[in-house]
C-alpha cells in the first residue's frame, strides 16, 4: 500500500498532465488530516484506503478499497469533473448540451491520466448515460442535479453492497 505522501505524488503528476498552465490553487491536493469542511481526506487502516468526508462532524461519505486506481479516481474525479467544466464554459456552442461537451473532455482527461482510472470513469458515465440524458435544446437545471444525485446514489448503494460482501472491490 501506498501513504499519503506517495498517494498525493501521484495525484501532483496528474495535475501537472492535465492542466495547461500551473495547476489551480485548491485542485489536485490530498489531505490527510480529518477535517468537518466537506473536504475528501484519506484514512489507510486495515489494509484498505478509506476515502471519507464529513461535514459538521457528520460523516457524509466513507468508501474504501485496496484498489490505489480507484482511490486516485476517487480523488481527481471532481477536479477533472471541474477543468471540464469550465473549459466548457470557454467553448460553449449554441444548440449543443453542455453535458456532452463536458462529458467528451472528461474522457480527454482522463485519457491522459492512464487506461485503468479512465475505465474507472467510464463504467460510471456509462450508467449514467444508459439511465439517460434527455435531448432537450436547453435542459433545466434540475436534471443535470438529478443525474449527478443519481451517480452518488449508484456509488453509496454500490459501497453497501459491497459491506454486505455483495461486490468485490
Amino acid at each position: 500500500m501506498k501513504n499519503l505522501k506517495e498517494i498525493q505524488a501521484f495525484i501532483s503528476e496528474f495535475g501537472q498532465k492535465l492542466t495547461e498552465r500551473k495547476m489551480p490553487k485548491g485542485l489536485f491536493v490530498v489531505l490527510g488530516e480529518r477535517n468537518e469542511f466537506a473536504e475528501p481526506f484519506i484514512e489507510i487502516k486495515s489494509g484498505y484506503y478509506q476515502y471519507v468526508v464529513m461535514e459538521r462532524g457528520q460523516e457524509i461519505t466513507r468508501r474504501k478499497t485496496q484498489d490505489l486506481d480507484e482511490l486516485l479516481y476517487w480523488l481527481i474525479s471532481n477536479d477533472i469533473s471541474k477543468i471540464a467544466s469550465n473549459w466548457e464554459l470557454r467553448h460553449r456552442k449554441e444548440g449543443k448540451d453542455c453535458r456532452r461537451l463536458i462529458f467528451a473532455k472528461e474522457v480527454e482527461l482522463f485519457k491522459k491520466i492512464n487506461s485503468t482510472i479512465l475505465s474507472i470513469y467510464l463504467k460510471w458515465s456509462d450508467l449514467l448515460f444508459n439511465i439517460g440524458y434527455p435531448k432537450i435544446k436547453h435542459p433545466p437545471i434540475f436534471l443535470l442535479h438529478l443525474q449527478i444525485c443519481l451517480h452518488h446514489q449508484i456509488l453509496r448503494h454500490e459501497v453497501g453492497l459491497r459491506r454486505a460482501g455483495g461486490i468485490r472491490a
